[in-house]
């Protein structure tokens, strides 16, 4: 498959405008924080559908005052609630920007691997047919594949080869 934006690539400048609205988004969030596997494991979970007990709890509690225990903060019940439910949109809206940047990165890669490997193809019949220069860069990219065919390295060559000499 070769996807559609073969010839597009952000310049330097819309790299970096995306780079600082990444930025402005963390700035945005100064009291997010990071949680291990085993702590959010050991939370309880709300979800958008046990959000509405956790406001009908809310509400409940305001207006029976007397049923509330003393360590707890309505305020900052319903503030967290409000958080939630705002973290909710933006965790919505991110996850769609990760799902769009991750099929396009996906696709891109795939268009520029096949067109890699075709080249990979093309170099290797060109050693084998004794085209001058062809068997040093044939060695170069076969260096590159382990024994089971998957990359072995995914480091750029330090050391380029030159370019086929064309012939008829």
């Amino acid at each position: 498959m070769t996807t559609k934006i073969a010839a597009t690539a952000l310049t330097e400048k819309a790299l970096d405008g995306v780079m600082a609205s990444i930025g402005a988004v963390r700035e945005a969030l100064p009291f997010a924080y990071e949680l291990t596997t085993s702590e959010k494991r050991g939370m309880a979970k709300i979800t958008t559908g046990t959000a509405y007990f956790v406001e009908d709890s809310l509400n409940s509690a305001r207006e029976n005052p007397a049923f509330v225990p003393a360590y707890i903060n309505l305020d900052e019940l319903e503030n967290s609630l409000l958080l939630f439910k705002q973290l909710s949109r933006v965790l919505t809206s991110l996850q769609q920007m990760v799902d769009l940047v991750e099929s396009t990165l996906v696709g891109t890669g795939s268009d520029a691997y096949s067109a890699s490997l075709s080249y990979y193809q093309n170099v290797k019949q060109a050693a084998k047919s004794g085209v001058p220069g062809a068997q040093a860069i044939y060695e170069l990219l076969k260096g590159r594949f382990d024994q089971s065919g998957a990359t072995a390295s995914v480091s750029p060559a330090s050391n380029p080869p030159a370019p086929i000499a064309e012939h008829a």
